[in-house]
């Protein structure tokens, strides 16, 4: 078996999953990135409704079953599959949790406000403090002004004023005033679209560019198969390398003897204990599912001991 000896290992390229590895990275932690999807394209084709929406290029070969909308059976639903997540595809709109979101969290809004303009910062948003009149408390200024209204928005903002309503800019977290990146072009295809000329400010264009002054590494294209636990620490983390192509549905192994690569966790202080950030099927995998539910067949961590496993091995 391969392998490779990490601080922390982080499973998913998403907001939550690039967030954290940029953190630790810049804290002096050897950090490894993984993410079953790979880099978006950049070309004519994400702009294209047709590749996009109908062909959906990027939809992942792995679907899941997911329950919504008051549906009363689990329905396979896929998801777009890249680097960056959801974030290379949203419209950059960047609107804070107001302080009620909060009543029934065990943290209130004021634990988070100042991670919330960090996270402000660093995906550069343009919006105006004090125009929302829901907005909760901040400790500052959005870090770039709104843009200036279209003539259609324009319209509806000036309609919606003369009859005693209070719109707002919504803040947006897309390039419109670093000139050391492409600026946006005010294309039709922004929300829903990967951006062509790297103009939305995405979580590959901040979290994860800033990421690579540190001790940090990306691997795209990997599918993580199993947390490797040993006398009750998560020790590693088995992996497969997606195949790449046409073949998206099949996966080989990584090392040429054709056993898993695993990325190990190197030793460190108690202080720094060990961390996956992972999810619930990755830890029924990797052995950590305590029970079994008849009633939907599916893998359900007991309640109190899955609740240790996380405040001791993911705080």
């Amino acid at each position: 078996m391969n392998s490779t000896f990490y601080d922390v290992i982080v499973v998913g390229s998403g907001f939550g999953g690039s967030a954290s590895a940029y953190a630790l990275s810049k804290a002096g932690f050897r950090t490894l990135l993984l993410e079953r999807g790979d880099w978006v394209r950049r070309d004519a084709g994400d702009w294209s409704p047709r590749k996009i929406l109908i062909e959906q290029r990027y939809k992942s070969a792995s679907a899941m079953q997911v329950r919504q909308y008051g549906n009363r059976a689990f329905q396979p639903t896929s998801f777009n599959e890249v680097v960056g997540g959801m974030s290379v595809f949203y419209g950059g709109a960047s609107l804070r949790l107001r302080e009620k979101d909060f009543d029934l969290w065990p943290i209130s809004y004021s634990d988070l406000e100042p991670h919330y303009d960090m996270a402000e910062q660093m995906l550069e948003v343009h919006g105006e403090a004090g125009e929302d009149p829901f907005e909760p408390s901040r400790s500052g200024a959005y870090p770039f002004q709104s843009i200036e209204l279209t003539a259609p928005a324009r319209r509806i903002y000036d309609a919606a004023r003369a009859l005693g309503h209070r719109p707002f800019h919504i803040p947006l977290a897309i390039n419109f005033s670093n000139p050391a990146r492409t600026v946006c072009i005010r294309c039709i295809t922004c929300d829903g679209f990967p951006c062509k000329v790297e103009a939305k400010n995405d979580l590959t264009t901040t979290f994860l560019a800033r990421a690579q002054a540190f001790d940090f590494e990306m691997m795209p294209g990997v599918i993580v198969a199993r947390l490797v636990e040993e006398n009750g620490k998560i020790s590693a983390v088995e992996c497969i390398e997606k195949a790449t192509g046409k073949e998206l549905s099949k996966c080989r192994y990584a090392s040429k003897s054709g056993d898993f690569t695993a990325f190990r966790f190197r030793e460190i202080s108690a202080a720094q204990a060990h961390r996956t950030i992972s999810d619930a099927a990755l830890q029924c995998r990797g052995g950590l599912c305590i029970s079994f539910s008849h009633e939907s067949g599916r893998c359900v961590p007991q309640a109190g001991l899955f609740d240790r496993f996380l405040r001791r091995y993911a705080s």
